[in-house]
């Protein structure tokens, strides 16, 4: 659920605005560049806290991010990025041992709520270090769990200070609203046409896939596009999707090519079905998701077992609502549950906590909002310096034909 106006231009720009963030928030960790040494082997990129590194490993993802874009694998930009996210993801597996969270199942348990709170008001912002390739999608949920363990606690003092330069935002001629939200969306729509030319194109040809396989297609196909509608709401890299998309369609198009699947002809009529089947296979899950909310279970509970966005416990104005969720709101008494709410994109569900009057909502009502506001602003600066933080921690060795993991000139 995303806000609006410029009182809400707080937060997550992420990782622009905890650049103004005291330091002592986050473990202080200066580090130089990684040892170079000779005693590496040829076939070993680097060791990082004891674990090797395979150069085929450096050299694979290397090759697959340059052919994605300008970028020649002899830029040094591009070579330390790749470096930093390889090194950076063998020690965040073990911290993750170390902080006895290495189970898959518990690593998405905790960082549920870290992810919700990442993506509340914006989507992630992803950091600087982060490359796909080599890291995986679901390895951000591993980062943020060690970058989580980073953070300093919220004093009384912090929370009152950041309440006052805060002000202007709990300030509104609109009622109070503390909402639990969950959101299941069924429409892969990007917005941006070639992108939603080449998802609509790729689904009709995952039918030629076979059975067994189409579900993780589709799931990625989906993960995909709601990659690219994240980016299309930055402007300028908006511009770059319609080339990004193309070439993506020209890719697939070739892979696919024994397949039989027809890449030529429109395939907007069979999107708006298969948007149509999702959107009512997905009521089920919405229809449950309400029998659950309505029952008192927590709303981040619901979502990890049955997908969609959870929105635990907002304080939230009137005017910040997106029309499906305060359409849901209307006549809503406290602690009901609304019904479901369809914008023909996505189903929705409301549960009303609070209520409070227009005017400036009182401190001791917004408090865990207030410091969820900093935790979340320091664990973006946190992750954004995990590689760093971590190397602090652990030796890393690089081969000696590698220049170093940190910028310079």
């Amino acid at each position: 659920m995303l806000r609006t106006g410029p009182r809400y231009s707080r937060l997550l720009t992420l990782l622009a605005t905890v650049a103004c963030e005291p330091a002592p928030t986050v473990a202080p960790s200066p580090v130089g560049p990684a040892v170079v040494t000779e005693e590496i082997p040829d076939d070993v990129f680097a060791i990082a806290g004891g674990v090797t590194i395979a150069r085929l490993a450096f050299d694979e993802a290397l090759a697959k991010l340059s052919a994605s874009g300008p970028a020649s694998r002899d830029d040094r930009g591009l070579r330390q990025r790749v470096g930093l996210a390889l090194v950076a993801r063998e020690l965040v597996r073990l911290e993750l041992v170390r902080l006895g969270v290495a189970e898959a199942g518990e690593v998405t348990r905790r960082a549920l709520p870290l992810l919700s709170a990442l993506e509340r008001d914006r989507p992630t912002v992803l950091p600087t270090w982060w490359s796909v390739p080599p890291l995986a999608a679901e390895e951000f949920e591993a980062a943020v769990v060690v970058a989580a363990e980073q953070l300093a606690v919220v004093t009384d003092a912090e929370l009152a200070a950041e309440y006052e330069r805060q002000q202007q935002r709990w300030t509104s001629e609109k009622p109070w609203l503390r909402l639990d939200v969950w959101t299941l969306r069924y429409d892969d729509a990007v917005g941006v046409a070639e992108c939603d030319a080449y998802v609509a194109k790729y689904r009709r040809c995952s039918q030629k896939f076979p059975a067994v396989t189409q579900p993780t297609v589709l799931a990625e196909l989906s993960r995909q596009a709601t990659e690219w509608r994240i980016r299309a709401e930055d402007a300028e890299y908006r511009e770059l999707l319609h080339t990004e998309c193309a070439a993506a369609e020209t890719e697939a198009m070739q892979q696919t090519s024994s397949m039989g699947c027809d890449w030529g002809s429109d395939a907007t009529a069979d999107e708006r079905k298969a948007t149509a089947a999702r959107r009512a296979e997905r009521r089920g899950a919405a229809g449950t998701a309400r029998t659950r909310l309505a029952a008192g279970e927590d709303v981040l509970a619901i979502a990890a077992s049955l997908g969609g966005l959870a929105a635990p416990r907002q304080m939230l104005a009137a005017d910040e609502l997106a029309k499906p969720v305060l359409a849901a709101t209307r006549g809503l008494a406290l602690g009901k549950t609304s019904k479901l709410a369809d914008d023909a994109h996505a189903w929705t569900i409301v549960r009303l906590v609070e209520r409070y009057d227009a005017g400036t909502v009182p401190l001791e009502a917004v408090k865990a909002d207030v410091a969820e506001d900093l935790r979340t602003q320091r664990l973006a600066a946190a992750l954004e310096a995990l590689p760093t933080t971590l190397r602090s921690k652990y030796e890393v060795k690089l081969h000696a034909s590698f220049e170093s993991l940190d910028e310079g000139p």
